[in-house]
């Protein structure tokens, strides 16, 4: 009897999470933008008060970078000041809420890649298609950060800020080498 009882409490904790879970994960909110804390992130007003949003399946440039100012501003333009209809996707480490952003019915993340304003961000966002044709469309026109003939993603720029204690950058690498932005450039194509 003891073990059916069990069976049954675990079971009804297994989906109580699940549609939780599920609930969470479907949760819509709309808000207004009003402020920008980095590329990517940002804060919106909501009826329940302020929250941390981080855009869903793309990264931005850092200021920092080459076109980083560019990025910045572009995003803040998409999004500063604008009335915005949230669909949360999931939380990342720093307990941001991570959705996928709209203004009217503009899909902002996709919108900030056609613009060439940041990188899809295939690890966080595999099966996002829209966000992995428009930064094909993007890179094909030369538009935005695709204007540089080789431009290195964030993750990168970042790591190798970090790695060689300089201000970003891709390390130099013997000439008609490829090099690792050129192999992270043909598995994202």
């Amino acid at each position: 009897m003891k073990t059916n009882r069990r069976t049954s409490s675990l079971l009804l904790s297994l989906l109580l999470f699940a549609v939780l879970s599920f609930q969470i994960s479907a949760e819509e909110l709309k808000g207004k933008v009003v402020k920008m804390l980095t590329e990517d992130t940002f804060v919106v007003r909501t009826d329940s008060g302020e929250r941390k949003v981080r855009l869903f399946g793309i990264e931005g440039l850092g200021k920092d970078q080459p076109f980083g100012k560019e990025s910045f501003t572009g995003i803040k333009g998409l999004l500063f000041e604008k009335d915005v209809t949230l669909k949360f996707e999931k939380k990342d480490k720093w307990e941001h809420a991570i959705a996928k952003v709209y203004v009217g019915d503009e899909y902002i993340n996709k919108k900030a890649v056609e613009m060439g304003l940041a990188w899809y961000s295939k690890k966080y966002a595999p099966d996002d298609t829209d966000l992995a044709d428009a930064m094909k469309k993007a890179r094909t026109a030369k538009i935005g950060l695709w204007k540089d003939a080789n431009p290195t993603p964030p993750w990168e720029f970042k790591r190798n800020s970090t790695d060689d204690g300089k201000s970003g950058g891709a390390k130099d690498e013997a000439p008609g080498k490829k090099t690792q932005n050129d192999k992270r450039l043909a598995k994202n194509s």
